[in-house]
């Protein structure tokens, strides 16, 4: 990993990048929405490597990234026939927010084979984005308004939730992290419906929102075994500091 050095229209703004290939140059910016907004309205790209500075001019860069994202979604995500959109426009920051939030996430928990489902394919899933890879299923919700003092009513109400909608014999609990010094900041929960060969097993994550708030992460599994949904929120949550915006 070097360091490289991105200039907007402002000052310059330095950005962590790593070489892809011989000729290609990975920057990400994880879940800095503001910050792919900023680069979209750049004019020069400077990248610091070896010893020189290459330049690069950002032409129509506001108009070809958010077609090129636009395009990847539309790929990743292809629109289902006959099913509508039930989420509020309003929240169109917040799913993009999530979105950018999952795949960040995701690709560094090292979670294989996923992809962003479309709004319509989850209909019961109600989130600001869903994930899904070949054993487990997870969403975030982007919560701005939740506060930490509000973390004891969440886990009612997650719980709560869960447990009216289970039709047979319903377990519950809080999840508690040890040795990790983020682990104060994490409010963890789990719950499992047991109804006769596929049992449900959720885990939720609470994480503070740099820019206020919280995010509420949910990993899920159906089937015989837990363990698919207990090994991707493990991954996650070690992962969660490290890839979410500081």
């Amino acid at each position: 990993m070097n360091w490289r050095t991105l200039s907007t229209m402002g000052s310059p703004v330095p950005q962590l990048a790593q070489h892809s290939q011989q000729t290609g140059v990975l920057i990400g910016f994880g879940g800095d929405v503001k910050g792919f907004q900023n680069f979209s309205r750049g004019r020069v790209l400077k990248i610091a490597a070896a010893q020189k500075v290459f330049t690069f001019n950002l032409t129509d860069t506001s108009k070809l990234l958010p077609a090129l994202l636009n395009c990847v979604n539309s790929r990743m995500n292809p629109a289902p026939v006959v099913a509508k959109s039930t989420t509020p426009a309003a929240n169109s920051d917040h799913r993009a927010e999530a979105a950018v939030i999952a795949a960040n996430l995701l690709s560094q928990a090292g979670i294989s084979g996923f992809r962003l489902a479309t709004s319509g394919e989850l209909p019961e899933i109600k989130a600001d984005a869903i994930w899904v890879a070949q054993d487990a299923i997870g969403s975030i919700n982007v919560m701005p308004s939740l506060q930490s003092k509000d973390l004891d009513d969440v886990r009612s109400i997650i719980i709560g939730t869960d447990a009216k909608t289970c039709k047979g014999t319903f377990f519950s609990g809080s999840i508690a992290d040890e040795g990790d010094q983020n682990s104060q900041q994490l409010t963890r929960v789990f719950t499992t419906c047991q109804v006769k060969d596929a049992p449900v097993t959720n885990y939720y994550m609470a994480v503070p929102r740099k820019a206020g708030g919280m995010y509420i992460l949910r990993t899920m599994s159906s089937g015989l075994s837990e363990k698919p949904a207990k090994e991707a929120d493990g991954s996650i949550r070690k992962a969660v500091f490290t890839a979410l915006p500081k």
